[in-house]
């Protein structure tokens, strides 16, 4: 409803294409509401840009939560905000990533963490999101290319 009303203010105020922000994980509701107000407005082009990483790039399936790759970018980012990075708080999943979808964080780790943030550093971070804008940002002008006009029908 939040998304759909903030949709309704700004076709109110002309404006037709639309770039959903969102990479924090579990939002799983977000694609499919996004798919049905395209589909109902469909004067509007509603892309989501969900942080795609180029393949090189991704993190292993073993770093999912303030592992070493979200640990280097707030390394980067916000250095002040990282608290105990060291080799003590790594814990490498013990499952596969779809458990996610079965029990909340906490159950696989209490501190949040899967992945290993002792290998994190800031100078990764600031090459990772680099990379990671470049991507998103050539995603995003391919979709709306592909997308063509919205339509109006």
């Amino acid at each position: 409803a939040v998304l759909e009303d903030i949709i309704d203010s700004l076709r109110a105020h002309g404006i037709r294409r639309v770039v959903v922000v969102s990479t924090h994980g579990g939002n799983w509701i977000l694609k499919p509401t996004l798919r049905e107000i395209n589909y109902r407005y469909p004067d509007v082009h509603l892309v989501w840009a969900d942080g795609r990483i180029p393949a090189e790039d991704a993190p292993p399936p073993e770093d999912i939560h303030a592992g070493e790759h979200e640990t280097s970018t707030m390394l980067h980012l916000r250095p002040d905000l990282v608290q105990g990075h060291g080799e003590e708080v790594d814990a490498p999943g013990r499952v596969g990533q779809e458990f996610l979808d079965y029990a909340g964080m906490e159950r696989w780790h209490p501190a949040g963490v899967w992945g290993r943030p002792s290998r994190a550093s800031g100078e990764a971070g600031r090459d990772r999101l680099e990379e990671r804008v470049r991507a998103q940002v050539a995603y995003v002008r391919w979709a709306f290319r592909t997308l063509g006009e919205p339509d109006g029908r």
